[in-house]
């Protein structure tokens, strides 16, 4: 199943990208004059803290995905139904990432950030966005992988099933080919014994 694997490539490019293009996006939404201002008195590290918290948010928003829907999957519950189990992992989703928002915006940061209300919001919107994306790609994934393993098993029955004809049709020629060597032995025996003995 897709929880077996490690998902090492997303982990290990996917994540620093999108943090890096995370970053891009809350910089062009905050690029009003207070902030252009603000970005004045920034260091080298401030910019590298920003960008940690990016790769923070990206790390919080997959890596629940990827939790709620190995949670939610192993359920028997939602098992037969797919749009609910969707839904609720989704709505999951965004009240994991909206709490940890509002609790990552409780910390007191210091003013030349410029964290305000409306960076808040921002971020709630995005984290809506992107928890949608994600739990709809994670979704995709578990369909194509159990349309291939049902491929994968009906593949295998039609092979099954093959065996099953070739070994019944075995079955069928062995007394023919048994009576048809008796029959020879029998005409043999009749017109000459010597060849029928060797």
């Amino acid at each position: 199943m897709m929880y077996t694997r490690h998902y090492k490539y997303l982990r290990l490019y996917g994540y620093p990208l999108f943090a890096v293009f995370l970053n891009l996006i809350l910089i062009l939404l905050n690029s009003d004059e207070s902030n252009i201002k603000d970005w004045k008195f920034y260091s080298n590290t401030d910019f590298l803290i920003e960008g940690l918290f990016c790769l923070l948010y990206t790390v919080a928003l997959f890596e629940t995905g990827l939790w709620l829907s190995k949670m939610i999957n192993s359920t028997s519950v939602l098992k037969k139904n797919g749009s609910l189990r969707f839904f609720f992992k989704l709505l999951l989703h965004i009240v994991i990432i909206s709490v940890l928002v509002i609790l990552f915006f409780s910390i007191d940061f210091p003013q030349k950030y410029g964290y305000n209300d409306l960076v808040v919001r921002r971020a709630l919107i995005i984290g809506l966005i992107f928890s949608i994306l994600i739990t709809t790609a994670f979704t995709a994934e578990e369909l194509l992988i159990k349309w291939n393993e049902s491929q994968l098993e009906a593949i295998e029955n039609k092979k099954q099933a093959l065996q099953s004809e070739l070994n019944a049709l075995k079955l069928q020629l062995d007394p023919h080919f048994l009576f048809n060597n008796l029959s020879t032995l029998t005409s043999l025996i009749e017109e000459n014994q010597d060849t029928a003995v060797q």
